[in-house]
C-alpha cells in the first residue's frame, strides 16, 4: 500500500499460487499494473494468497528447496513494492518457520493466529495491537508514522463451507458495532459475490453469495475493486475471485484513493 496523505495503493499481486491435481502443477499469478513514483515515503501492504507456500515434492522440490524459492520471491516483491506490511494466508509450512521467514525477510516482527492460517509481518514503522485472535481472522489496530490515527484492519482466511463460514459473520457483525475509523477486512473469503465471479464449474451455492453480499451490506463494507486479473484462484479446471479486499466509509473518508 502506497499512500500520501489520503492516498493509498494495496498491491495484490504476491508470491505465486500454486495447486495441485492428481500429477502436475499448476501456477497461476495476479499481476499488478505499472506503478507511478511518488514523491512520499510508501507504505507496503500486500496479500498472500491461499497455498502460496505449498510447493513440495509434487514438482520434484524438497522442502528447503521450496522455502528458498518462497524467500527470494518475497525478498524481492519486498523491494520493488516497499513492502513495510505482509499478509501470509495458508502458508503451508509449520508454523516455527514464521521467524525463520521474519528474519530472512528482514521484518522486526511477526504474528499469527490462533489457527495458524494467518501470519502477519510488519517493519519497525508500524505499530499493532492483536484486538481479536479468532480461527478465521486476526483483528489488529495499526498505527502508521504518517497517519495521525489507528486504523483497524481484520485479515481473514475463511472456511469453505457456508456453516463453517457464519461464525465469521457474526464476528465481523460484533466488531462493526462499535467501529467509528477507518476499517479494512481483507484476505481469502472464499466464497463469492456473484455468478460473474466464477468461470466454469457448477452453478455456485446462491445461498453462500447471498450471506456474503448481505454481510457486507450490513456492516458498511464496501468492496475496493481490484486491477489485474479477474480471478484470483483456479484448480486449472474451475476460475474464482476468492480474495478480495472492503473497507468501511471512514476508510473511503482518511484514503479516498485506494487501489487493489
Amino acid at each position: 500500500m502506497e499512500s500520501t496523505s489520503g492516498k493509498s495503493r494495496i498491491n495484490k499481486e504476491l508470491i505465486p499460487v500454486p495447486y495441485f491435481l492428481e500429477n502436475y502443477f499448476a501456477e497461476m499469478e495476479v499481476h499488478p499494473r505499472v506503478q507511478h513514483k511518488r514523491n512520499s515515503d510508501p507504505v507496503g501492504l500486500s496479500l498472500a494468497s491461499e497455498k502460496a507456500m505449498d510447493m513440495r515434492e509434487k514438482d520434484g522440490m524438497s522442502d528447503d528447496d521450496s522455502i528458498s524459492v518462497i524467500q527470494r520471491r518475497l525478498k524481492s516483491l519486498k523491494l520493488v513494492h516497499k513492502i513495510m506490511l505482509l499478509v501470509v494466508l495458508e502458508p503451508m509450512v509449520e508454523e516455527t518457520k514464521a521467524e525463520f521467514f521474519r528474519r530472512k525477510l528482514g521484518y522486526e516482527k511477526v504474528i499469527t493466529n490462533n489457527s495458524k492460517k494467518i501470519w502477519i509481518f510488519h517493519s519497525f514503522d508500524i505499530s499493532y495491537e492483536v484486538i481479536l485472535n479468532h480461527n478465521q481472522c486476526l483483528h489488529v489496530s495499526l498505527s502508521f508514522q504518517w497517519l495521525e490515527c489507528p486504523i483497524l484492519a481484520t485479515f481473514v482466511y475463511v472456511k469453505c463451507t457456508r456453516t463453517e463460514r457464519i461464525p465469521l459473520w457474526i464476528v465481523l457483525r460484533s466488531l462493526s458495532v462499535d467501529i467509528r475509523v477507518p476499517w479494512l477486512v481483507g484476505g481469502d473469503f472464499n466464497v463469492i459475490l456473484n455468478r460473474a465471479e466464477r468461470l466454469y464449474g457448477a452453478s455456485p451455492h446462491a445461498g453462500s453469495m447471498d450471506d456474503f453480499a448481505a454481510t457486507l451490506l450490513d456492516y458498511g463494507l464496501v468492496d475496493g475493486g481490484f486491477e489485474g486479473n479477474t480471478y484470483t484462484w483456479t484448480n486449472s479446471h474451475v476460475f474464482q475471485r476468492l480474495d478480495r479486499i472492503v473497507y468501511n466509509h471512514q476508510w473511503m473518508g482518511l484514503l479516498p484513493i485506494t487501489r487493489v
